[in-house]
């Protein structure tokens, strides 16, 4: 192997190693599971059990590569961990590409270290980006291959290139819609760099062409949809009610949401959830050493590289195009945060790019008239300002974290129930006792893991169930309507229960913790079983569900 590929491929090597051990943590047990992410992984769920091929993800507007993937791990791992497991490689691998990416455009391999070192210790990219399992947390490392693609495009002129380019782009936005925030920042940082006129020197008309054709077969699975569903994924970016071009926008509501993002965008980078813990870093001294820092690196680059210029118009255009396309609004529960607009992970590797560039303005600082001793306060200033980038926000995740586990606040409760219950009552009917799905977050998540891991629990989530729920939804059909279909399938399964019951002799029920148990028999009709066993759940002191395991009455 030649010097130079050695090189980097040991640096690649170095850079997973340390990226994979500082995610691998409570990768499964936080955040917390949500509804979006359970039901993204009950598609990748279908499409290995039971034969579904769905050309889009729940939301029509985002492309199905995430469910395939994560298919192909369930189909080994038949865990609902095992897709947490995709995105923490897929989060592992982005420091590797950005290494490559920063090398090659600045051509200097301290820089593409220092960004790639920088990645793979920011607590967002980490808790979000490397934790949670859905579509959007893929868009980070196929919006940086996408870059590096398009800058050997530039660079080589290569027919190829250019195909891999429109590829790797076109995957990008089936990931998330919102990606193309980032491609009108890009386009504007490249105009920046490149010159108007270099850059219509560089794109030709057959690379035009091969872009095109390497964009249609990246985002294939979309056009196909979009032809025999007219423009429906454009028309639904309008109708989802979640989005911020569904209604409602004014000037004022726009400055609100670029604030929201904005402070959202600064706020999560010391621990990785942002604005909550705001109150509580504010009263940290370290903290505004590492606004202090995050600022000063920030200006450092913008004024001595014209890179870091790129960068600062890349992030600054990105997050002015996703108020537009945001509402941004944050809600809480009893587990923390729900992680606002997460769209904000795709600013991840070009921030730790801009960031390595005012590192390494920093380093270059001319020394040559400087004492020993302000030499050496120089290198420990900026020992400080790495220390206070990289160490010190992972200091703040992991001490989250390490609470949230203490607390109970972690996906630890379901998941040690469901393996308590595979282990002990193998193969024995679990019925989860809720009217309406969401109306109890709590027992909506057990039912939804419990489906993911495969224990014989009811009601029943099959294909048609699966997909009719989330039509319902989608469609906008009214909620009388749905919760009567709820009903319908309630009805069913509970006729399945009460067979299955009978035939094992015994099982168990998760209910509400307050609700009375011998009402959940009655509800159930079953009659001539008595309670074998009797726990209610709790995290942190607080009453999450009831498990209740029944069996048949002795007769005299």
């Amino acid at each position: 192997m030649k010097p130079k590929l050695l090189k980097n491929f040991l640096i690649a090597s170095l850079v997973f190693s340390v990226s994979l051990l500082l995610r691998l943590p409570y990768f499964a047990k936080y955040p917390l599971f949500r509804s979006d992410e359970l039901y993204e992984n009950l598609w990748s769920y279908l499409i290995a059990s039971e034969g579904f091929f769905p050309l889009t993800n729940t939301a029509p507007f985002i492309g199905a590569l995430y469910n395939y993937l994560a298919a192909i791990f369930y189909m080994f791992l038949h865990s609902s961990w095992g897709f947490r497991l995709l995105v923490v490689l897929a989060g592992s691998i982005t420091p590797v590409v950005l290494y490559f990416v920063a090398y090659n455009i600045t051509g200097s391999r301290v820089i593409g270290l220092l960004s790639s070192i920088i990645l793979a210790s920011t607590p967002p990219h980490i808790l979000v980006a490397s934790h949670v399992a859905w579509s959007a947390s893929l868009s980070p490392l196929f919006l940086t291959l996408s870059l590096y693609a398009l800058w050997k495009s530039f660079r080589t002129k290569s027919r190829f290139w250019w195909v891999i380019a429109g590829i790797t782009v076109g995957l990008t936005v089936q990931t998330h819609p919102s990606t193309i925030a980032s491609y009108a920042g890009l386009a504007l940082a490249a105009l920046y760099v490149l010159k108007v006129r270099k850059v219509i020197g560089v794109i030709s008309l057959e690379s035009i062409w091969c872009f095109i054709a390497g964009l249609l077969l990246g985002y294939i699975n979309m056009v196909l949809y979009n032809i025999l569903h007219p423009l429906y994924s454009v028309f639904f970016v309008f109708q989802a009610k979640w989005t911020g071009l569904s209604g409602g926008f004014t000037v004022l509501e726009y400055f609100r949401r670029l604030w929201f993002i904005v402070l959202e965008y600064f706020t999560m980078f010391p621990s990785g959830i942002p604005v909550i813990t705001l109150p509580h870093h504010a009263k940290q001294p370290l903290f505004y050493v590492f606004l202090s820092s995050f600022i000063a690196l920030t200006v450092l680059a913008t004024v001595k590289s014209r890179i870091g210029r790129a960068l600062a118009i890349y992030i600054a255009t990105t997050l002015c195009v996703l108020a537009i396309g945001t509402r941004g609004a944050m809600t809480f529960n009893i587990f923390g945060f729900a992680w606002g607009p997460h769209y904000l992970q795709q600013l991840t590797p070009l921030t730790a790019f801009l960031l390595s560039l005012g590192v390494r303005s920093m380093w270059d600082f001319k020394t040559k008239h400087l004492s020993g001793l302000k030499k050496f306060a120089k290198t420990l200033l900026l020992i400080v300002v790495m220390f206070m980038i990289t160490v010190w926000p992972l200091l703040n995740m992991f001490g989250t974290l390490a609470f949230m586990d203490k607390s109970d606040y972690t996906n630890e409760i379901f998941l040690n129930t469901i393996y308590a219950v595979k282990k002990k009552f193998e193969n024995i009917p679990v019925y989860v006792m809720y009217e309406v799905p969401y109306r109890d977050p709590a027992l909506t998540t057990f039912h939804l893991v419990a489906v993911l891991e495969k224990i014989n629990v009811y009601p029943k989530m099959n294909k048609e169930v699966i997909v009719g729920l989330r039509e319902a939804a989608l469609k906008g059909v009214s909620k009388e309507v749905r919760e009567k279909y709820v009903k319908k399938i309630i009805e069913e399964s509970n006729r399945e229960f009460l067979k299955d019951i009978h035939r094992f002799g015994k099982g168990i029920l998760i209910t509400n913790p307050k609700e009375p148990t011998h009402k959940a028999l009655q509800q159930l009709k079953l009659v001539g079983f008595t309670i074998v066993h009797e726990e209610v759940v709790r995290a942190s002191n607080i009453p999450v569900y009831k498990v209740v395991v029944v069996g048949i009455a002795k007769t005299s």
